[in-house]
């Protein structure tokens, strides 16, 4: 007996079988370019940073399109991540083909940044979480971010330096391609900043599910402008290849809190997850400190004989100090960050206390309703009890 999936059923496959094929162009052309002799090949930070994000944009966005087809959003996340599979794939085919055909591939690779990062900038902010603009007014946004992107990508294309120092192939003329580079420029900045008004919007009007959405989406988006300003930091200092890959880092956390919003998988621990993340973030940087400041603190003070002593006092007193520092360093991120969390322990803590002593069925039961109001914030609270038997 043979049997057949049905079309939704295999509308499923696809995605993984498209994320999976350009994942493996982009992590053979990565490869292939990493081995490259020649001088002047990529640094490995700029080889993580293009792993980063083939993985993490084509992971997530097969796992949108698969569950959620329909979504405009599930088609916007792996726009990265194709862009550096047809980056690195267009590199190893620069290998074996002729000087003519090599110019062109590089024509393609250097002129289809444009329709990547400001496709996802603009849209991403204005149809996230439903798929659509906040309401029918917005759609001009649509229109004037498609006219952006399209000005953008056409006069990067055609401008004359696009190949520096080689020539541009499909050069115009120098104006004109500044014209159209300077329109669609102006017309993406414009584009940007209605699409993140109408996020504030659509944030401030909504409720319930939408808002928890909403929220995963503001803590992903946060974290980029502050990476983006210490990867300029960084650019100008003796650690300037590592500049991308903080962006990059930054970057790789939108998708999957764009991921988890739309498929509400966990939706409502973001706090949880947040005071987790600042925790162990200041937790590391203290212990790290302790460690650093017994090896080469007090090892500057010490003979160098003692190194091996040194290093493993410094290990010992780490050891020691994880968890009592964990249980002070999460309990004041949570009084901060996580504050109804936070109230709600404190609030069965200090019922459990009660419980021990408290003997008048009355008290009891009016101190369990606080607590339950307190804790879980229900619309309405009832207490049956059952009466004991003869």
């Amino acid at each position: 007996m043979t049997t057949s999936h049905s079309p939704e059923h295999r509308s499923r496959y696809w995605p993984w079988v498209v994320a999976l094929s350009l994942t493996a162009v982009a992590l053979g052309g990565i490869v292939v370019t990493a081995r490259d002799p020649a001088p002047g090949g990529p640094h490995p930070a700029s080889t993580v940073v293009s792993v980063l994000l083939v993985v993490t944009f084509l992971g997530t966005g097969a796992v949108m399109l698969s569950r959620r087809p329909d979504h405009a959003v599930s088609w916007l996340l792996p726009l990265p991540g194709v862009y550096v599979a047809l980056d690195a794939g267009l590199d190893v085919l620069e290998l074996f083909v002729g000087p003519s055909t090599e110019l062109w591939l590089d024509w393609v690779t250097q002129a289809s940044w444009a329709w990547t990062f400001p496709t996802l900038a603009i849209f991403l902010p204005l149809l996230f979480p439903t798929g659509a603009p906040p309401t029918p007014r917005w759609r001009w946004v649509l229109w004037t971010g498609a006219a952006a992107v399209l000005l953008l990508t056409t006069g990067n294309a055609l401008n004359p330096d696009l190949l520096k120092p080689a020539a541009n192939p499909a050069a115009i003329g120098e104006g004109a391609a500044e014209a159209l580079t300077a329109t669609g420029g102006g017309l993406l900045l414009l584009s940007f900043v209605a699409a993140a008004v109408s996020a504030v919007v659509r944030y401030r009007r909504s409720r319930g599910v939408e808002r928890q959405q909403l929220r995963w989406f503001v803590r992903g988006a946060a974290i980029v402008p502050f990476a983006w300003i210490n990867a300029i930091v960084l650019e100008h200092g003796p650690y300037q290849q590592f500049g991308g890959l903080v962006l990059a880092g930054s970057l790789a956390v939108l998708p999957v809190a764009v991921t988890v919003a739309v498929l509400r998988y966990r939706l409502y621990d973001i706090d949880r997850l947040v005071s987790r993340t600042l925790s162990y973030a200041l937790l590391s940087g203290v212990l790290v400190g302790v460690y650093a400041l017994g090896v080469l603190g007090v090892g500057a003070l010490l003979p160098g004989e003692s190194s091996d002593l040194l290093v493993a006092g410094s290990t010992l007193a780490v050891a020691a100090l994880f968890r009592p520092l964990r249980s002070r360093i999460q309990s004041v991120v949570d009084r901060r960050f996580n504050r109804s969390r936070y109230d709600a322990a404190r609030t069965i803590e200090a019922f459990g206390a009660r419980l021990r002593d408290e003997v008048d069925l009355g008290s009891l039961s009016q101190e369990l309703r606080a607590a339950v109001d307190v804790t879980l914030q229900p619309r309405v609270t009832s207490l049956w009890l059952r009466e004991g038997g003869a």
